[in-house]
């Protein structure tokens, strides 16, 4: 019995990236859950999502601080295929992981919610219901914005779903290693970074190299008040070192976390 129960628990350890586990609950209850996905032993017969040949590199130049992006087209969507890096320091609550320059340099900035949208926290800060014009271009340069969470969702979807989309999706390299071993294929060049996050009311930074979300614009519709204490949340792509899952959920607005331009319709 002994033995079969040993085999089991081996079985379950060399597997463990083998199939997919969705997550419910709040957001960091997800980030605890283990995924179970992977893509090393798909056939092209199997491939879900599009093409990688597909996709189309560029450049882009922010005019604003002269910053070179790299960019890259999945499906109809143009995304800059780095975090955003600016500061605009009459609008801004954005920080370098550790308060360390080069981190920002490799990883981008991380911004709070109501930054990333381009408003004051008077207007737009915690506990408060932003009413916003989408495209929202926010801290985004001209001819961009920060995606909606349908556009994040698309994203997923182009690179075959959220049970295998985190690994296409993920750099090779930036991320710590997994005990699983889900590392990232970035079959896509979409280049995502294991960034971390800021709890911005305490200033802890955690989870580089372990984790990284990406900031949607979308509010959720139905936010929620305990004892008169108001949580209004919002949509977020989140990325682990240890899943190849990518999950499109909500989570409140604790945190500063990575920003993702895409280029507006008009400008393609």
């Amino acid at each position: 019995m002994f033995r079969l129960v040993g085999f089991f628990l081996i079985a379950v350890f060399i597997f463990a990236c083998s199939e997919s586990e969705s997550s419910t609950g709040s957001l960091r209850e997800y980030f605890n859950n283990l995924s179970f996905a992977n893509s090393e032993d798909e056939s092209s017969s199997s491939f879900t999502g599009l093409s990688p040949d597909s996709v189309v590199t560029g450049e882009f130049k922010d005019t604003r601080d002269n910053r070179t992006y790299k960019t890259v087209q999945i499906g109809n969507q143009t995304w800059m295929a780095e975090n955003l890096k600016f500061s605009l320091d009459s609008l801004d609550e954005s920080w370098c992981y550790e308060d360390d320059d080069s981190n920002c340099e490799t990883y981008g900035r991380l911004y709070r919610w109501m930054t990333a949208v381009g408003k004051t926290d008077e207007e737009c800060g915690y506990q408060k219901a932003c009413s916003l014009t989408y495209p929202v271009q926010g801290i985004c340069p001209e001819g961009w914005h920060i995606p909606s969470k349908d556009e994040l969702v698309t994203l997923v979807e182009n690179a075959g779903g959220p049970s295998i989309a985190g690994a296409r999706l993920k750099a090779k390299e930036g991320w710590n290693s997994a005990w699983n071993e889900c590392t990232g294929t970035d079959d896509y060049q979409f280049s995502a970074l294991g960034s971390g996050y800021l709890r911005w009311y305490s200033m802890h930074y955690f989870n580089k190299g372990y984790h990284t979300g990406i900031w949607s614009s979308t509010e959720v519709e139905d936010f929620h008040r305990v004892e008169e204490y108001q949580h209004i949340d919002v949509y977020i792509l989140f990325l682990d070192n240890d899943k190849d899952t990518a999950q499109v959920s909500d989570t409140n607005r604790d945190f500063a976390e990575s920003v993702r331009c895409i280029k507006d319709e008009s400008k393609k």
